[in-house]
């Protein structure tokens, strides 16, 4: 290989000495070299033919659309390499629109978790214009802390297959994340909501271009609680807090909800706890009602430090 004279560039005139040299043009995918002999004092005039086209790529989320939201696009070879995969010509990308060398390529369509691949044929000197259905809806979820609310804080959410697998747990989509808002492929799923220590399921069906809005009832409230000493001052000293159910009468001692934990707001589903502070050596507990929808601030008053503790 002869000493690069000009280029890259977008530029289509140069100044050469007289000789032998070969030009390419690339536009997109498509580049086509020539060879051109320049000689001296002459303007010299070369036609480089890419043999290509244009391939214009749209994506609905059913026959009759939308359009997809936030496509990404591929453009792939026919042909698989020894692993099975095809080889990557264009993307991923945002752009709908590609300049191709003609021919046989897969182009695949991405939103969310939905996808397609189609085979399509690109010919020279022409816009070459496809359509892909990715029979896919949207997912709005909404996670409420009771019937008429308010929304759980702090929500996390998962999609999950409605078969289970041979151990009895389905299959994993999309989350835990805090986002609300998927892209999935028509059928059936499960969604999941958590916040804090309370978790609902319920079975939805998602339909080709259709926004499908579940609410899951938590059926739970807020516990937000503060340690203060007997005087009524501030613990300044660091809290390790702890939230047990209210055990039947002559069960044992129940496990934890949750706990020891430095943070004082839980979300807890409906029904009687207990809270144990402990800062240090000293620790107090203290019976609450947790009500769906609301919020409860408890203060507990941790003993002075030549008071005797509670026992755990």
């Amino acid at each position: 290989a002869g000493d690069l004279k000009a280029g890259p560039g977008r530029q289509n005139r140069f100044e050469l000495e007289s000789g032998e040299y070969r030009v390419t043009a690339a536009v997109g995918a498509a580049e086509k070299t020539a060879e051109v002999r320049i000689r001296a004092d002459q303007r010299t005039e070369r036609q480089i033919v890419l043999d290509a086209g244009i391939l214009e790529v749209s994506v609905l989320l059913a026959e009759d659309g939308p359009e997809a939201p936030d496509a990404r696009f591929q453009v792939l070879s026919v042909e698989r390499d020894i692993r099975g995969e095809r080889g990557q010509i264009k993307g991923p990308t945002r752009r709908s629109s590609f300049v191709l060398p003609a021919g046989a390529y897969v182009v695949r369509a991405e939103s969310g978790q939905a996808g397609m691949d189609k085979e399509i044929h690109v010919s020279a000197g022409e816009r070459n214009e496809t359509t892909l259905v990715l029979d896919a809806g949207m997912l709005d979820i909404t996670a409420l802390l009771a019937e008429d609310g308010p929304e759980a804080p702090d929500a996390r959410f998962q999609v999950l297959s409605v078969e289970r697998d041979i151990r009895g747990e389905r299959g994993q989509i999309k989350g835990p994340t805090r986002r609300s808002s998927f892209m999935l492929p028509a059928g059936a799923y499960v969604v999941r909501a958590e916040s804090g220590q309370v978790a609902a399921e319920k079975d939805i069906e998602v339909y080709p271009g259709e926004r499908s809005e579940p609410t899951l009832v938590l059926d739970a409230g807020v516990l937000h609680v503060r340690a203060v000493e007997v005087a009524g001052k501030p613990v300044t000293q660091r809290i390790r807090w702890t939230v047990f159910p209210v055990p039947e009468e002559g069960e044992p001692k129940p496990q934890a909800v949750t706990g020891p934990t430095s943070r004082n707001e839980f979300v807890l589903s409906q029904g009687e706890y207990i809270v144990q502070a402990e800062a240090g050596e000293r620790n107090a507990r203290k019976e609450v009602v947790i009500k769906s929808g609301e919020r409860l601030d408890a203060e507990i008053t941790v003993p002075d430090a030549a008071d005797t503790e509670l026992e755990p």
